[in-house]
């Protein structure tokens, strides 16, 4: 069995105890990523504290975020370290909760003294998270969108993740400029990214789209175990075009299943951005063929950067690297030169204005570049399954 398929298997599984349990229990401890070599003392290195979802419905992600940072890792102390000291990564499972994330800080501040704090690819968890680090730490997200995260202060906070409303401005635009669609129907999470992202489209629509009608706003649980009431209101409607807005990853096969089951696969159906990847699209067993997205990276994004970083990916993991395992990849490299250049791995000030001084090459589609808030903009690339694949579209 391939690894995917095994992927897949763990996907319905994470589903299934997410739905049957509301959340899991925070677990602590978990150190997924390689340390560095033993050194004398604990002084010889820098500590850096990593909470990820390794259980709970966005597990994969945490898997994701464990390779780039791995891979960065390794990078990183094979060159000397930072500072003269090996880097050491402390990782701790955050069970895809708020509480569980909250736990993981505490413990990474409190007892294992770390010095920075990232990972994190969850709106709700980083907002928890960043009320414990705020003006304590330096805390680098890895993945989460909502705006919040870095609009709402957090003078020791960056995000090397797009907005909300990056990813579904350039994506709304695309579907609706390129099917002109008369009736839409959203379908659509109820969590505050969900929200964010509802509140992007309309306003695009009613400003730019006179005549493009959306005809519902459907709104659905990401512990709902069955999505046929929902997407029969949605079918109901009447849309001409379906603009899904999912990002639990372990459900998004279970939404196309049962579109396809109500008979709702013939409608063009737009996925929104960031929250495709290989292994989603094999869990649903074909059903998502067609479907549009778009995202910040793509493997075969055509800079150099990217492809030294795919090509090293490929030799140690084996298949090629999703946007997750990118932006970690991205956040530790940043995150290592910042550190240097502030001469200390605790200038907090020093290292966020470092960070924000420069537009930084990266493996994504064009430079890392850290606003006055703290947030990376990237422009995203447009996708399309074709053949169970995601393909750039030219």
């Amino acid at each position: 069995m391939s690894r995917k398929s095994v992927i897949a298997i763990l996907l319905v599984l994470a589903f299934a105890l997410t739905a049957a349990a509301g959340c899991a229990a925070p677990t602590a401890d978990v150190n997924n990523a390689p340390t560095a070599p033993a050194t004398s003392s604990e002084e010889d290195v820098i500590k850096i504290g990593v909470v990820s979802p390794l259980t709970g419905g966005t597990a994969l992600m945490g898997a994701m975020e464990t390779e780039g940072f791995n891979l960065a890792l390794d990078e990183i102390n094979a060159k000397g370290g930072v500072l003269g000291k090996q880097l050491k990564i402390i990782q701790l499972d955050d069970s895809t909760t708020p509480e569980g994330g909250v736990s993981g800080v505490r413990q990474l501040i409190e007892q294992e003294k770390v010095a920075i704090i990232t990972g994190c690819s969850n709106s709700q968890i980083a907002l928890a998270e960043k009320e414990i680090t705020r003006d304590r730490i330096f805390q680098f997200v890895t993945g989460a969108q909502v705006e919040a995260i870095t609009s709402e202060g957090h003078k020791w906070l960056v995000n090397g993740n797009s907005t909300v409303f990056d990813y579904a401005s350039g994506l709304g635009h695309f579907l609706l400029d390129k099917f002109q669609p008369k009736r839409v129907g959203i379908y659509v999470e109820n969590t505050d990214w969900g929200h964010d992202s509802v509140d992007i489209f309309t306003k695009i629509v009613e400003e730019e789209y006179p005549d493009v009608e959306i005809v519902c706003t459907v709104w659905y649980s990401q512990s709902d175990a069955d999505l046929t009431s929902s997407l029969t209101q949605v079918k109901a409607a009447n849309p001409d075009l379906i603009y899904t807005m999912a990002a639990l990853m372990s459900q998004i096969p279970q939404v196309y299943k049962q579109m396809n089951e109500l008979g709702m696969d013939s409608i063009i159906r737009v996925h929104t951005s960031g929250q495709i990847i290989s292994s989603v699209i094999e869990a649903s067993d074909g059903l998502m063929e067609g479907i549009y997205t778009a995202d910040l990276y793509h493997h075969d994004i055509d800079n150099e950067m990217n492809k030294e970083f795919v090509k090293k990916f490929i030799e140690r993991y084996g298949y090629p690297p999703e946007k997750i395992s990118a932006l970690a990849y991205m956040d530790l490299i940043i995150s290592a030169q910042a550190i240097e250049e502030a001469g200390s791995p605790t200038d907090y000030d020093k290292i966020v204005e470092i960070i924000k001084s420069r537009p930084w090459p990266s493996v994504m589609s064009n430079d890392m570049d850290f606003d006055e808030t703290g947030r990376s903009h990237v422009q995203p690339v447009l996708l399309q399954v074709v053949n169970g694949q995601l393909e750039m579209v030219k």
